[in-house]
């Protein structure tokens, strides 16, 4: 344990050292180290004055640094540019300190759990534990030739884009999701947000490793309605439990497709952002869905944060940190706040400034789709979605789907309500009479004429 500290130690005062030696080695420095990886108060205090001085542009040694940091650092700064050897390690010296930083970080807070009192100490224990895992080794910068390499690899034309599938023609044409994105599906209360959001989870969950966590639905209410689309089964039937044969036939049918989606759903009353990042990251998920975000708690107990809008913003943009520190795409569900009616008594179609609580929402999101009933009067009237925001395309445009809520389904065309086995059944059926080319032998039963030849 003692090593372990004295090389911590040595690689704090060798960064600083460096630094103190030749000023150029500042940069390199401010790339990768972090104030948190210096254990040492005082270490601490000349780091945070040379990142003073560098940030107002002034000379960096050991007279200016002594000014800002206070003529008691006088001793200390002189055995550490006495002790460090040379300043040409720099690099090595900062992959040290933050290797042994990040695995002190950790120890102290295991032993902050082994200490705590209560689960909030606890819990404030891994959300340290979360900030040092999910830490970047440095800020990623490219100059120009890089980013020109870059972009030849990127765009391939050998290599097929691989953009997040939402199943729908017109959003996987506009939307195209990539890792760390986070997106927001804006609706009113009851138009079908939920249903939206398992159809495309479900879809993902085809190729991705996908988590939907809910705060207002259980489990069994969410397997309903997915097994009532996947096997077009009216939900009615399935919630007064009068399947028939046909019913258990279907059912039967899509079950290995169904249980081979890789799609956890998740009970998350009560559980912060924080919570979702470690159950995250603990499942290795690639998409999460979050139904919805006006739900999730505050982050803390105070007054301040439990205010509506202090908290939703405070939430809305830990989403936004959580997915450019992993690479996990964000679908979180925003409620609308219902605008007073019109004078006819239609309601206007939404606008960005109906998301509820906050504008956060819209300066975090990389995307928001915001759902409007095409007619007020009807539940199974068609749903507008309008682009809200496309950070990477061009919004403001709007598609139509159809939605059928007996069958908790949306589509791209009207649903005929054909059960997957019976689309199979016709496409076999179709199979059967496929055209016999010209020049092949035909049997003596065939029934029909050969294409281009008279009786």
């Amino acid at each position: 344990m003692a090593d372990r500290r004295d090389a911590l130690l040595s690689a704090q005062t060798s960064v600083l050292g460096a630094m103190l030696i030749d000023s150029r080695c500042v940069p390199v420095v401010m790339e990768t180290i972090k104030e948190d990886y210096f254990t040492a108060g005082q270490y601490r205090t000349i780091f945070n004055a040379i990142r003073a001085l560098a940030g107002e542009g002034r000379p960096i040694d050991a007279v200016t640094v002594l000014d800002r940091a206070g003529k008691a650092y006088a001793d200390l700064l002189g055995q550490i540019i006495t002790v460090t050897p040379t300043a040409a390690n720099v690099r090595e010296y900062c992959r040290i300190l933050r290797s042994e930083a990040r695995l002190q970080l950790l120890k102290d807070a295991a032993s902050e759990m082994l200490d705590a009192d209560d689960e909030d100490e606890i819990r404030a224990a891994l959300d340290k534990v979360n900030r040092v895992m999910v830490d970047k080794p440095g800020i990623r910068a490219m100059n120009m030739a890089q980013a020109l390499e870059d972009f030849y690899r990127r765009h391939d034309p050998e290599v097929k884009p691989d953009f997040l599938p939402w199943g729908f023609k017109k959003l996987n044409r506009y939307l195209r999701t990539e890792p760390g994105d986070l997106i927001y599906v804006g609706g009113y209360p009851s138009d079908g947000k939920t249903t939206l959001a398992l159809t495309t989870a479900r879809e993902q969950a085809k190729t991705r490793k996908v988590g939907f966590f809910s705060y207002e639905t259980n489990c069994g209410k969410l397997t309903d309605a997915m097994i009532c689309a996947a096997a077009q089964i009216g939900l009615p039937t399935i919630q007064l439990n009068k399947l028939g044969a046909n019913e258990w036939d279907e059912l039967a049918y899509i079950s290995a497709d169904f249980t081979g989606r890789n799609l956890d759903i998740i009970e998350a009353a009560g559980m912060t952002v924080t919570d979702i990042r470690l159950y995250t990251m603990a499942h290795h998920y690639d998409v999460i869905y979050i139904d919805y975000v006006q739900l999730i708690p505050a982050p803390g107990k105070s007054a301040w944060e439990q205010q509506d809008f202090n908290r939703v913003s405070a939430n809305s943009r830990a989403l936004k940190l959580f997915g450019l520190q992993t690479g996990v795409t964000v679908v979180a569900l925003s409620q609308m706040t219902r605008p007073q009616r019109n004078k006819d008594g239609t309601i206007p179609p939404p606008s960005m400034s109906s998301l509820r609580s906050t504008g956060q929402i819209e300066q975090d999101a990389d995307a928001v789709l915001l759902m409007f009933r095409e007619d007020q009067k009807k539940k199974d009237a068609n749903r507008i979605i309008t682009f809200g925001k496309i950070k990477t395309g061009a919004s403001g445009g709007s598609f139509k789907l159809h939605f059928d809520g007996e069958m908790q389904t949306f589509s791209d065309e009207p649903n005929e309500r054909k059960s997957k086995r019976a689309e199979v059944q016709q496409q076999q059926q179709m199979q059967e009479f496929r055209e016999v080319p010209r020049n092949a032998p035909v049997p003596d039963d065939f029934p029909f004429e050969r294409k281009g030849e008279t009786a």
